[in-house]
């Protein structure tokens, strides 16, 4: 008789839920280790997320484990809904495993079990369908074993938003740059200015990008806003740390307020996924200061351009394709490639790799009614 294991996520993880990633990935070389301790933090009574957000742990030991949360405010298409995440598993007993996850979800009045996404999607999301042979993980990139699709599919899941990762040609910066310089040279004298986005700038105005995140991002699929507070939390010293400081880039309009920013890291495969071995880096600890001539010591270095926020009040202007054409500027003769990481399948950022991309990856959420 199988036994399922189940309790509230603010009593905190059981040991067996920590202990299955590194079961589920031992064969995985761009497996990303997943930091117990960093997990472990996240729940229990400690946590500030439960004061509004509920959460049921299910597992079996060294098979599957499964977590669902839900908050009062969760609404997607106009019905309540709740999340599932935290999900790993041998394959052997998923279907047990929703089961309990389904029930427990529609008994506090969800209509729609969606996921995987962790507690929300400021934190890891969707499952990953694609890549190419021999693709390394970039930090945030969700990386699962193939077989993850098909078995949400086969207990009624069905695909819901699509993402992709789009891997440009080596000379695609080059020919972006000499199309689109009169562009950026046209928001200039707009009044606009763009600098280096360096960490610090970035935790300067960390009230002003929590509020332009806001703004931006608030009709994403499954969005819910965060407090300052946690958006510091998760978008503070260590996320700021990871980027390029000087290709990353930040634009200001005539009035000094923030018109919208491009956020470009080195791809940190090399030194974070399970391949790295001993020397491997926890994710959490990369900083581009410390760790960036170690990956360029291993030869040439990839970029990825992950988040691109432009304020409302400049759409239209060419404020985007400021951005871009001055992050592949200051990128020269840093990175060898460029990736467009994650981007929505009906997002308009996808021109600048669609038809020209050398490989794509690509991501879903998946949802099913109850």
């Amino acid at each position: 008789m199988l036994q399922i294991f189940e309790r509230p996520g603010v009593d905190g993880l059981p040991d067996a839920f920590l202990e299955l990633p590194p079961i589920v990935y031992a064969n995985e070389p761009a497996w990303i280790p997943e930091d117990p301790e960093a997990v472990r933090r996240k729940f229990g009574p400690q946590s500030s997320w439960f004061e509004q957000g509920q959460c049921q742990l299910f597992w079996v030991p060294g098979k599957a484990r499964l977590a669902t949360f839900m908050r009062p405010a969760l609404q997607l298409d106009g019905a309540p809904a709740a999340y599932f995440g935290y999900w790993e598993t041998t394959g052997e007993v998923d279907a047990e495993l929703f089961a309990a996850a389904e029930r427990w979800a529609k008994a506090r009045g969800a209509k729609e079990l969606i996921g995987p996404i962790n507690f929300n999607t400021f934190g890891a999301y969707r499952v990953r369908l694609s890549a190419e042979e021999g693709a390394l993980t970039f930090p945030g990139e969700p990386f699962n074993p193939k077989s993850y699709p098909k078995i949400l599919e086969g207990l009624g899941y069905t695909v819901g938003p699509k993402y992709v990762t789009q891997l440009a040609p080596a000379g695609l910066a080059s020919m972006v740059r000499a199309a689109r310089r009169p562009l950026l040279d046209k928001v200039l004298a707009q009044g606009f200015r763009i600098e280096a986005l360096t960490h610090q700038l970035w935790l300067d105005n960390l009230p002003q990008m929590h509020a332009l995140v806001d703004e931006i991002f608030q009709s994403n699929f499954g969005y819910e806003p965060l407090s300052f507070e946690g958006f510091a939390e998760v978008c503070g010293e260590k996320f700021a740390r990871k980027s390029c400081p000087i290709s990353s880039v930040i634009a200001y309009d005539a009035d000094d307020a923030v018109a919208g920013f491009f956020l470009v890291y080195p791809h940190w495969g090399r030194l974070v996924n399970q391949i790295a071995g001993a020397d491997r880096i926890a994710s959490d600890a990369l900083s581009y200061d410390e760790h960036f001539p170690l990956l360029r010591a291993l030869g040439p270095v990839d970029a990825f351009s992950k988040t691109v926020a432009v304020s409302p009040n400049h759409r239209h202007k060419g404020v985007m394709t400021a951005l871009t054409v001055s992050m592949f500027e200051r990128g020269e003769g840093l990175f060898e490639r460029w990736y467009g990481a994650l981007i929505g399948e009906a997002n308009f950022n996808r021109r600048y790799g669609q038809g020209l991309a050398e490989d794509s990856r690509w991501y879903a959420v998946f949802r099913k009614g109850l």
